[in-house]
């Protein structure tokens, strides 16, 4: 099915409102379209969880070792993505296994997935 840009707008903002972003962190939005735009359902779903993982992605990486109890509530929010629709539906098995390397990694203390993918997929990464 297809929406409008203000329905994916809506949907945007439902999702939004159902997650947490870090401290000091907002949310970016959704790109302008035409008004005429057709998006799938579920491009304001995603858009939203992408910016929220790449929000807590930043975070974590950001407060390592400056700040323990940030650190570990970054990477707690980070082991909830694989229950998102965004893991589940839209991430082909490859992407799964990379983003479960990446919290392999960071679970052993190594950033270097999580800043890979931000340098990738992050806006202003």
């Amino acid at each position: 099915m297809f929406k409008g840009h203000h329905q994916m707008v809506a949907e945007y903002e439902a999702a939004a409102d159902r997650l947490t972003l870090p401290p000091g962190s907002s949310w970016a939005g959704v790109p302008k379209a035409e008004p005429d735009a057709v998006f799938e359902t579920g491009v304001g779903v995603n858009t939203a969880q992408m910016q929220w993982l790449c929000s807590w992605e930043t975070e974590w990486i950001s407060q390592r070792g400056r700040d323990a109890d940030r650190e570990e509530r970054a990477l707690s929010q980070l082991m909830e993505f694989p229950s998102t629709s965004f893991y589940q539906k839209f991430l082909d098995d490859n992407g799964r296994t990379f983003y479960d390397e990446y919290l392999t990694k960071a679970r052993l203390g190594d950033p270097e997935g999580f800043q890979e993918d931000i340098s990738a997929n992050c806006q202003g990464g």
